[in-house]
């Protein structure tokens, strides 16, 4: 019986999302990188500003004056997350690697920039 109670708590773990995050500086270069974190599903974008990040980078990033992409694997295209607080990282999945793995930047917003980012759609990405 004590087997079972076991097994059927496991079996409510939420699935998790391997996860690497970039943090990209000014000229588009690599400032720092997470190592592989297992992230649950219903984690929201918004999170993964300060999620792992070491505290001094974390406090120098904000909304305002950083955006998120992820990484389309398939294409090898940044696609800009727009918003942040509704999109969940399950949503996000399609993009990852063949081995599964996603990859999510941390850049800062350009001023003035006449580049267009593709966007990840909020109302396709809830879940």
């Amino acid at each position: 019986r004590r087997a079972a109670s076991v097994s059927s708590r496991v079996s409510h773990v939420p699935p998790v999302i391997s996860t690497e995050i970039i943090l990209h500086g000014e000229q588009e270069e690599e400032l720092w990188r997470s190592k592989v974190l297992l992230l649950g599903e219903h984690t929201r974008a918004a999170e993964l500003l300060t999620q792992a990040v070491p505290q001094d980078i974390a406090d120098q990033i904000l909304k305002k004056t950083h955006e998120l992409f992820v990484l389309d694997t398939a294409s090898g295209e940044l696609l800009q997350i727009v918003n942040l607080a509704r999109t969940r990282i399950k949503s996000l999945q399609r993009h990852s690697s063949s081995s599964g793995k996603l990859t999510v930047i941390i850049a800062p917003k350009e001023e003035n920039s006449d580049d267009v980012f593709e966007t990840v759609d909020a109302t396709q990405t809830t879940a």
